[in-house]
């Protein structure tokens, strides 16, 4: 089983050599994996599903690059922490 930073870290690695760039899209103040418009994907390709076809993603399973909770929901709040704390951690580290 991974762990929710593990999954975070493989979508962050797929968006990183899609993307690059991309922790610059997402606004902080509204980041929520739960809502489509609001999600890492909905925010950088403007629908999660245009990121996800863009990612192709359906391939695997989006839960297991952090972008869904798959079947446990309770997962959302978890994932959403997980992606803002790399979020913020990648901005510090830009000159």
């Amino acid at each position: 089983m991974t762990t929710i930073a593990e999954r975070v870290a493989r979508g962050a690695a797929l968006l990183d050599q899609h993307m690059p760039g991309w922790e610059n899209k997402v606004n902080l103040n509204i980041l929520d994996i739960g809502l489509m418009d609001d999600c890492i994907l909905g925010q950088c390709y403007g629908r999660y599903w245009d990121g996800a076809r863009a990612l192709k993603v359906f391939g695997r399973s989006s839960a297991s690059l952090g972008f869904d909770a798959g079947d446990n929901r309770g997962d959302y709040e978890l994932l959403t922490e997980a992606w803002a704390q790399l979020i913020e951690a990648l901005r510090e580290a830009k000159p």
